[in-house]
């Protein structure tokens, strides 16, 4: 069996939970639900699905949210006596870190499937989320690498293993044909419909459902056919891509924001990392403290025969949140 490392984190929560301990019917039912997760998830592994978590930082700022700035167009002055500047506080995204998120996370999944298959049973118009799997020249390769390095109990395949995979996969795309979703292992169609509050996708799946529904006893329909969802599923791609863009953009800006203030204050900004690739001059580098990503520099003899998965010692020696950029040089390999 393969040998599997996960990087290191920074856990902030508390390690033994919330739960009563003395309410064993509650317990009960929890490692029920988990066992179930569970069969799911190895249900998927079978199918060749893998889950791997690419590292990202979450920011907090305080005060939240930040007081009003004057933007164009307005035509009374900005008291600005009281503004505070905010502080940031960053830190690893968890992710796949403790057995409630995985458990969590494979009920959504479980509803995506559930959802899909109720919409092809009904012939249910539906916006799907598909995955097409790699080229075929690259399958091979891919099976094989899956059955070696996925984790057969969590099904998380590491960094190091999925980094020279990455170009290849497809990204997902949203579609009204089932085509399947190649890397979570389901073939016969997904949904997203967990989140209709923050996902225009999802609510739209609950729009339609409910019109089923109530087709049943009354006069109504569904309320979105086959020709509105097919430019209705380009629009909504599109949207998803900018705001994914502009949410990354915002955390970097603040990120470099912290280390500007850090270099500023004369503070440390050295940080363990994990090479993500070589470069010419240096190589690609995320954080295992905070999750970023950046460039570092290095004289060829520094980092001779380093790969991916390397741990190294790094320190941020620029920073400017404008741009945003971050600049970092070698210290050490570990």
């Amino acid at each position: 069996m393969p040998e599997h490392k996960a990087l290191d984190r920074e856990y902030y929560r508390a390690t033994t939970g919330s739960v009563n301990a003395d309410d064993k019917s509650l317990i009960k039912t929890l490692q029920d639900l988990q066992v179930i997760a569970q069969s799911h998830l190895d249900s998927r592994m079978r199918s060749g699905g893998f889950i791997f978590n690419l590292g990202r930082p979450l920011i907090e700022l305080t005060p939240y949210p930040l007081q009003p700035i004057a933007e164009a167009g307005w035509k009374a002055p900005v008291d600005f006596s009281q503004w505070q500047e905010p502080e940031i506080s960053c830190r690893l995204d968890p992710g796949f870190a403790s057995p409630s998120r995985i458990m969590v996370a494979e009920y959504m999944i479980l509803a995506g499937k559930v959802a899909a298959l109720f919409a092809q049973e009904h012939g249910l118009p539906m916006l799907y989320r598909n995955q097409s799997p790699p080229a075929e020249k690259y399958r091979a390769m891919f099976d094989e690498k899956i059955r070696e390095k996925t984790n057969p109990k969590s099904g998380m395949m590491n960094l190091a293993d999925m980094m020279p995979l990455r170009p290849y996969i497809p990204g997902a795309e949203i579609s009204t044909t089932p085509i399947g979703h190649w890397s979570l292992g389901i073939m016969s169609g997904y949904c997203k419909v967990t989140s209709p509050l923050r996902r225009y996708s999802d609510m739209v799946s609950h729009w339609q459902f409910k019109g089923l529904l109530l087709s049943k006893t009354t006069a109504s329909s569904p309320p979105f056919g086959l020709d509105q969802l097919v430019p209705l599923a380009g629009m909504i791609r599109e949207r998803e891509r900018m705001l994914g863009m502009m949410e990354a953009r915002t955390v970097k800006f603040w990120l470099c924001e912290m280390l500007r203030r850090r270099l500023e204050l004369g503070l440390p900004n050295m940080f363990e990392g994990f090479v993500m690739n070589p470069t010419a001059d240096g190589y690609n580098v995320m954080s295992t403290l905070l999750g970023f990503q950046t460039v570092v520099k290095a004289e060829p003899d520094e980092i001779a025969g380093i790969n991916i998965g390397t741990k190294v010692m790094f320190e941020v020696n620029n920073s400017n949140p404008q741009r945003p950029y971050i600049g970092a040089k070698h210290i050490q390999v570990l």
